[in-house]
Order: C-alpha cells, then structure tokens, then sequence
C-alpha cells in the first residue's frame, strides 16, 4: 500500500469461518463500506462548492475579462477535478468490499447446498473453489 493510499485504509475485522477462510464480518463491512461512503460524498460536496465558487467567479470575470479571477477560477475546478477523482476511487474500493462480500455469500450458499453429502463431497468443493 502506497502512502497515499494508507489514508483511505479502514481496519476490517477477519474472522475465521468454519471453511477455514478469512471473510469480512457483516458488520465490519458495513462499518468500511459506511466509513469509505461518507468520505465520498464529502469529495462530492467539497467538489460541489469549488465549483459553484469558480463558477460564480467566471460569471463576473468574464464581462470584465479579469484574467487573474479567470485563473483562480481555472484553478478551483482542478481542485474540483482532483475531490470527484478521490471520490470515484472511494466508489470503487465500496464496489470491491461489496463484490467480494457477494461473492463471498454465493459461495457459502454454494456449499450449504451440499450439506448432507459428508466430508468428501465437501473437501472436494474446497478443493475446487481453491484451484480458481
């Protein structure tokens, strides 16, 4: 993990399944996929207030051709650019937790449905599952 990423980490408790696989717990997923959420909408909405402050600012620069105020608003979206960038890469890190809690939770019902057939059949489909 870079040290930028280091910021975005949010401390997930593993648990040990009956499997002997290591899966996030619903509530710490629920916690990180909170956690990651908010910090996103936080981006938004900083994005948000950048630029309708860039915009307000063009809006009167422009009759004037104040170039100065025109930079400075140039510059407010790329710091709007940069917070729905951060944002986009919080989505994303919600959509991996998510698909592998989904994952995650096709497998087990995989291997419920296979309950009953005795410790063969089961370490065959851990065997299976561990080959992909």
């Amino acid at each position: 993990m870079s040290r930028s990423d280091a910021r975005y980490s949010v401390p997930i408790v593993i648990r040990e399944t009956e499997q002997n696989m290591s899966v996030l717990s619903s509530k710490s997923l629920t916690a990180a996929v909170k956690e990651r959420a908010e910090r996103a909408q936080a981006r938004v909405l900083k994005a948000k207030h950048e630029l309708d402050g860039a915009n307000l600012a063009l809006s009167q620069a422009l009759p004037r051709g104040d170039v100065a105020t025109i930079w400075r608003a140039a510059e407010r979206t790329i710091v709007a650019e940069e917070e729905v960038q951060h944002a986009a890469d919080e989505l994303e890190r919600i959509n991996v937790l998510l698909e592998e809690e989904l994952q995650g939770h096709t497998s087990d019902t995989k291997l419920g449905s296979r309950s009953g057939q005795g410790s063969t059949s089961l370490m065959s489909h851990i065997k299976k599952k561990n080959e992909h």
